[in-house]
């Protein structure tokens, strides 16, 4: 786990869970974690063998990146639903490389992303803005993504109406009725439908 990862998860009881949650997750899908693996490793070699000016290094995170009116959804390799870019044969969160690309300057130490639209996959500069553990959870009780009080809208802002809501069961909670907002499902359709399209790189 990573010193910003780290940071994130103070307690001991927490890091115990998020440590419980990536072994599932790897004895779930062991095909996807060795993907990733041999991406990072693919990626790392690419990037040493390129030996690629700045300016070449910008063009490349660019092309992996679909924009739409509000996110711009990041093409290239993920780990864990998070974007990642190798640069100088070192992966590095994605969102903080296009941060620091539309502020020339480096992401500041000892600081997590915040993303304003709360899509993690998001990786448009004016989304982004460094903060703390404390403002992330205090965003978070703003938008109603954590605490159990019921919300008008959805984590991304979208209106809970009739129309555009899908309600389902969540099984692994003894059935309970959840409700799902149809713009942000619709979204991710259109984002996979994207991401066959782009071209098969690993980085």
């Amino acid at each position: 786990m990573s010193t910003e990862q780290m940071s994130r998860y103070r307690t001991k009881e927490a890091r115990a869970k998020h440590v419980e949650e990536q072994r599932r997750y790897q004895q779930r899908h062991p095909n996807r974690v060795a993907e990733t693996q041999r991406k990072y490793r693919e990626g790392n070699q690419e990037c040493d063998a390129r030996n690629e000016t700045h300016q070449e290094t910008v063009g490349r995170f660019w092309s992996k990146v679909y924009k739409t009116p509000g996110c711009w959804f990041w093409l290239g390799t993920h780990s864990h639903g998070y974007a990642k870019f190798s640069m100088k044969g070192v992966m590095r969160p994605a969102h903080r490389v296009a941060w620091e690309l539309a502020h020339n300057q480096p992401f500041p130490e000892g600081k997590i992303t915040l993303h304003s639209c709360d899509t993690k996959n998001c990786v448009r500069p004016d989304h982004l803005s460094p903060g703390t553990d404390r403002d992330n959870s205090w965003d978070g009780r703003d938008k109603g993504r954590v605490g159990s009080f019921p919300t008008e809208h959805c984590r991304r802002g979208h209106p809970w109406r009739e129309e555009t809501t899908l309600y389902y069961r969540k099984r692994h909670k003894g059935g309970i009725l959840a409700r799902r907002c149809g713009i942000c499902a619709k979204a991710r359709v259109e984002l996979r439908a994207a991401q066959q399209k782009a071209p098969g790189e690993g980085t």
